[in-house]
């Protein structure tokens, strides 16, 4: 009895070493794939979910919680680090999830209100030969009514609707890094073999979440 306990155990750790073996194959081929592409396209969906501002003027804010989302696609020159050809841009509605109070006042939004609206996206010369894009993106920003100095009321102030534009930063990882664990540094960065997910961790972007993905186009 205790003679085939043994040899079960042999099998079973051979054919783990057999199966370990033919992963890292697996995984050095596909390495070999993504580092010979000379043409990547990307597949980005970005995601917010968080605190924004709904309306601000001379230092006082309406703010509520919020998510949106917007999805592009872009092909990628992998020896000269930029994005060619025109790229695909979807925009979804933002919803507002709900308002928040500013101080002991009650605050109402009046009109539409738009997190980010993606509206160009293109190389930036000066990032020169570095993995990402930029996308120019549009707040709309709402009517509402705050906490504020007014002649009729502590809560009476009405702020008016304003368009801003903010800058996305939009990261183009290098594919063949899905095959690797991510180095402790890259802050935000993880991957599930398929796409890269990366949470936005600069103040401006604070609420993000890109999910790229990348296939060889050739």
């Amino acid at each position: 009895m205790k003679k085939h306990r043994v040899i079960v155990g042999v099998v079973l750790i051979l054919g783990a070493l057999v199966s370990a073996r033919e992963s890292a194959a697996q995984n050095i081929d596909l390495m070999a794939k993504w580092t010979a592409a000379t043409v990547v396209k990307y597949k980005v969906t970005a995601e917010f979910s968080g605190e924004a501002v709904l309306f601000s003027t001379g230092g006082i804010q309406g703010r509520g919680m919020v998510t949106d989302r917007f999805e592009v696609e872009f092909d990628w020159d992998q020896s000269e680090f930029a994005m060619i050809g025109t790229p695909i841009i979807k925009n979804f509605p933002s919803k507002l999830v709900s308002v928040l109070k500013n101080g002991t006042c009650t605050t109402t939004v009046s009109g539409a209100f738009e997190h980010a609206t993606i509206v160009e996206l293109r190389n930036d010369p000066a990032l020169g030969m570095s993995n990402a894009v930029h996308g120019e993106v549009q707040r709309d920003l709402s009517v509402g009514t705050v906490a504020g100095p007014s002649e009729v009321g502590p809560c009476a102030t009405v702020l008016q609707a304003a368009a801003r534009s903010v800058r996305h930063r939009i990261a183009v990882p290098a594919p063949n890094g899905m095959m690797l664990a991510m180095p402790s540094g890259q802050a935000g960065y993880q991957h599930n073999g398929k796409a890269f997910i990366i949470k936005a961790t600069s103040s401006d972007e604070k609420g993000w979440t890109y999910t790229v993905t990348p296939t060889i186009v050739k």
